[in-house]
């Protein structure tokens, strides 16, 4: 339970921060998302950052029938694991469709305000804000 609510305040922490920063950057991130996906070394240098950071989550805590916060703590740590492994695995040439298609301002808009409210939602079980 405490290993799990480190992870929860964690993941809420991030979740909170890089969502408000993805809504006030979004020209910023778009414009380094295009760079970055022509460049073979970083997308495999980060697929191998998300790869152990998912890993260490789901090795760590892999809950699917525990309270809701553990199960979207595991969900995330999957998404991480999935998304690594296919950025070590894929070429960056095959990123370009769906960054064509995904790199325009209401899908970031979209992201960032998800981000934002499951990162209060976590802040909010892991700090005991009520």
């Amino acid at each position: 339970m405490l290993e799990s609510m480190f992870l929860v305040q964690l993941f809420g922490l991030i979740l909170l921060i890089a969502g408000v920063g993805l809504l006030h950057r979004q020209k910023t991130v778009m414009a380094s998302v295009t760079k970055l996906a022509k460049d073979e070394l970083a997308m495999f240098m980060w697929g191998m950052i998300a790869l152990a950071a998912g890993l260490s989550v789901v090795l760590h805590i892999n809950e699917w029938n525990g309270e809701w916060y553990e199960v979207l703590i595991t969900l995330l740590g999957w998404i991480m694991v999935i998304k690594g492994a296919l950025l070590v695995l894929l070429p960056a040439s095959s990123w370009s469709g769906i960054i064509k298609k995904f790199n325009n301002p209401s899908a970031y808009w979209l992201k960032g305000l998800i981000m934002v409210v499951l990162g209060l939602y976590l802040c909010a079980i892991g700090f005991g804000w009520s």
